[in-house]
């Protein structure tokens, strides 16, 4: 064990009393000496474990010991050289989807949110790496909670129908992807991955927070090779065509039809608009509901296209909704949807289709106090995940009958 380590940066370290100390990150603590403690600041900067325990008085076993458990807990991180820090895939934030607890890996939750703070792969006006913050921004109107005395969640009102929506729903965020300055799309791809497969393994359906709407092509990467459907609401069709390897939120739907054998289909919802007519805006796999489409025929013509023998991913751009109820995004389209029939899309949908995966892209930054867009998309994802934990206790209780 010769290369560097380093402390994390979101490593904790906690008072425990008696002149012990837990390190804390991620949901793993190791309890270490107080004399220990002080030497961690020589992984600040980058060193052996070999160099630092030689150091201790007892001769070093003790710390040794110590700090590969730290190793262990992937709290003291490798160097990838001899100065470069080998981010983590994902790290915690302050404020939180919903004010919900950190994601544990060994604590089971029903939904895990992750943020992805990318916008490398947009076309258009960027700012989409804001998205995550202004959704949980906006969502602390709407604060998850749990019973004083028994500790279960207590859900959330829903006043439009007068009903309460996830109640007993165990939720927690997983912070965001980390994409440090100058993070190539490569970079993102393999981060998003990597922490949405973490995820998956945890049991949780995974939410993510856009970023723009590349970032869907990784997370789809993430899901095991069995048969998956993709329901995608969006003004753009995003079937652009790939070049020289570009996956961008022009073409990100193409790359993943033409790349991932296991996608099935791509039910495309809210099309409008106009593109050259040289653009080939088709696909064998992608079946098209545009908005003249849904205007006749609902939320049915969908669901017609959606066999329900396939679990589905839903991936929504904020842009399918008119940029009079959205307005902070970057490829806005006029004749879009209201923020009332996205919710009223997402319920019906949530409930008629089994969704192991839900992204919303393309949200921007907050343009003014008064601006919608951040929470249009943070009720957006409380609606559809009231819907798809109604259909899964719905079908538990019937197995039970």
């Amino acid at each position: 064990m010769t290369s560097r380590r380093m402390l994390a940066p979101d490593a904790e370290v906690v008072p425990t009393g008696d002149d012990r100390y837990e390190v804390r990150r991620r949901g793993a603590t190791v309890e270490v000496a107080a004399h220990l403690v002080a030497m961690l600041a020589a992984f600040e900067r980058g060193a052996t474990i070999e160099a630092v325990a030689a150091t201790a008085p007892d001769g070093g076993a003790d710390a040794q010991a110590a700090f590969e458990a730290l190793e262990a807990a992937e709290i003291l991180v490798p160097l990838a050289s001899e100065d470069e820090l080998v981010w983590p895939d994902r790290a915690p934030v302050l404020e939180t989807l919903f004010a919900a607890p950190p994601f544990v890996p060994e604590e089971p939750v029903a939904f895990a949110f992750l943020g992805v703070p990318y916008d490398g792969g947009t076309t258009s006006a960027p700012g989409a790496r804001y998205g995550p913050h202004a959704i949980r921004e906006a969502s602390q109107m709407m604060r998850y909670s749990l019973h004083p005395h028994t500790g279960r969640p207590l859900g959330f009102a829903d006043t439009s129908r007068g009903a309460m929506v996830l109640e007993g729903v165990w939720m927690s965020d997983a912070g965001d992807v980390v994409l440090p300055p100058g993070a190539s799309a490569a970079d993102m791809r393999v981060r998003v991955e990597g922490a949405v497969s973490e995820l998956l393994r945890s049991g949780a359906i995974p939410v993510l927070l856009g970023g723009d709407h590349s970032v869907t092509y990784p997370a789809l990467c993430a899901f095991e090779r069995a048969p998956i459907g993709i329901i995608h609401i969006d003004a753009h069709t995003d079937l652009g065509s790939v070049e020289l390897d570009r996956v961008h939120h022009g073409n990100v739907f193409r790359a993943v039809l033409d790349r991932l054998p296991h996608v099935d289909r791509v039910v495309q919802v809210g099309l409008r608009g106009f593109v050259s007519g040289a653009e080939d805006q088709t696909h064998a796999r992608a079946f098209p509901v545009g908005m003249r489409a849904l205007a006749e025929a609902g939320v049915p013509a969908i669901l017609d296209a959606a066999p329900d023998d396939l679990p589905y991913y839903l991936s929504i751009d904020i842009d399918a909704v008119d940029p009079a109820y959205a307005p902070s995004t970057g490829t806005p389209v006029p004749g879009g949807l209201t923020g009332s029939q996205l919710l009223a899309m997402v319920e019906q949908i949530g409930w008629a289709r089994r969704i192991v995966g839900i992204d919303l892209t393309e949200v921007g930054a907050r343009s003014s106090p008064s601006d919608p867009t951040g929470q249009l998309a943070a009720t957006t994802l409380l609606t559809v995940m009231g819907a798809v934990a109604g259909r899964i206790a719905t079908g538990l209780r019937a197995q039970e009958a």
